[in-house]
């Protein structure tokens, strides 16, 4: 597996949500892990550093960014402050990081097994399992998606596919951007989504409020949605919910 440079995301294949009907659906889950993973806790409201300092950083991404879903991935990484199996507290080796979905392990440099393993529980956070309920990384830096880069496909049905155009506009704290839907490469409505972007220091994540499609027949209104990383989004419709794939694809509206 080779380490592939992936600008402000590290590639993640395989988050578990959930689909109409009951299924499961497996939505491939990019992260962004560029800039200081912190480590501390949650705590009245903000993000407390643990003292003394604890740091994760990871050597790859750089620029430019690449924003796709992918397949898994590997980067260099050097973990700080925090007495581990792979290093002491003071130690700054530089470690593997493996990605395989939501979960990653670090190893150390030609270790076949992971020296530590962790997961996301969302795009700005890292929980390492060293005992207990282990030990939590938030990364500081302000989460933005860039809905217009590339297409958003359903997951479920490939044949659906949105593309939001450069045109958001924030007004105090909700932003709005629109876009046009496809089946194959035809057009078929326009629409316009509506979301709170979150707050990294208090934890906050971004909620997708709605995505509201004009038609020919009429309008139709997906609710309660939430990234999948910084590839993914899942939003219910009134038949269950909709799983969003961004894909590396030109579509332009009409």
């Amino acid at each position: 597996m080779s380490i592939r440079s992936l600008g402000l995301a590290a590639a993640m294949s395989g988050l578990l949500v959930a689909c109409g009907g009951g299924l499961l659906a497996l939505l491939p889950f990019v992260g962004a892990i560029g800039g200081s993973w912190v480590g501390g806790v949650q705590a009245a409201g903000a993000w407390q550093p643990a003292d003394p300092p604890q740091s994760l950083n990871f050597l790859e991404p750089a620029f430019p960014a690449d924003l796709y879903s992918a397949p898994d991935a590997e980067f260099p990484a050097i973990l700080n402050g925090l007495a581990t199996n792979c290093g002491g507290a003071n130690d700054t080796p530089q470690l593997v990081a493996r990605f395989d979905g939501a979960e990653f392990s670090l190893l150390l440099p030609n270790a076949s097994t992971p020296c530590l393993i962790g997961s996301f529980p969302d795009e700005i956070t890292i929980r390492l399992n060293t005992g207990g309920s282990g030990s939590l990384f938030r990364n500081l830096r302000p989460f933005l998606p860039f809905f217009e880069e590339g297409v958003w496909v359903n997951f479920d049905n490939n044949n659906q596919k949105l593309r939001f155009r450069d045109d958001r506009v924030t007004v105090n704290g909700v932003s709005t951007q629109s876009g046009c839907e496809f089946v194959g490469a035809t057009q078929t409505a326009t629409f316009v989504a509506t979301f709170r972007l979150g707050d990294n220091d208090q934890g906050t994540l971004l909620v997708i409020d709605s995505i509201t499609f004009i038609r020919a027949g009429g309008t139709e209104r997906w609710t309660a949605g939430k990234m999948s990383g910084i590839s993914g989004v899942v939003i219910g419709s009134g038949a269950g919910n909709v799983s969003l794939q961004r894909r590396n694809e030109t579509l332009r509206c009409a």
